[in-house]
């Protein structure tokens, strides 16, 4: 059996100068962004762009997709204009209500970069994309992230 040590629990044990954690990675302050879209027959493939745009450096925690029974298969796939499913891959919510949490490893603590100022279309703007059928009911979208 062998003891080893996280990234950050090193860097606790260690403390100095350059050996720092970076903020919101221990005691952050926690924040949420919430949004809700009704959808009404919304076609395959349609972008639902979610919540305000996230500040430069947020690093998301968690993403938690909440929806109805959207029927006809309607799969959502959640991510940004970066990466359309960066947060969550494809998942149906056609054939019951359904929460769906961040399921793609990459999203988690994902820190949020500008790629080019004022831009509008990078990886601030959180988006659902819908795909295979029509998508009609309540979707409802948190994203818990870290900015300090």
């Amino acid at each position: 059996m062998a003891t080893v040590k996280g990234v950050n629990k090193t860097l606790s044990d260690t403390p100095d100068i350059a050996n720092r954690m970076a903020p919101g990675l221990f005691d952050g302050r926690v924040k949420i962004a919430y949004d809700s879209y009704e959808c009404d027959g919304l076609a395959a493939t349609s972008i639902i762009e979610m919540c305000p745009k996230l500040p430069k450096g947020a690093k998301i925690i968690d993403v938690i997709l909440d929806t109805d029974n959207l029927t006809n298969n309607a799969t959502l796939i959640v991510g940004d204009y970066e990466d359309d499913n960066r947060y969550i891959t494809a998942t149906d919510h056609g054939a019951a209500a359904l929460i769906t949490r961040m399921n793609a490893i990459d999203g988690r603590m994902y820190e949020i970069d500008e790629t080019i100022p004022g831009d509008t279309t990078t990886d601030r703007q959180i988006i659902i994309t819908t795909s295979v059928g029509a998508a009609t009911g309540t979707i409802k979208l948190i994203v818990l992230y870290t900015h300090d």
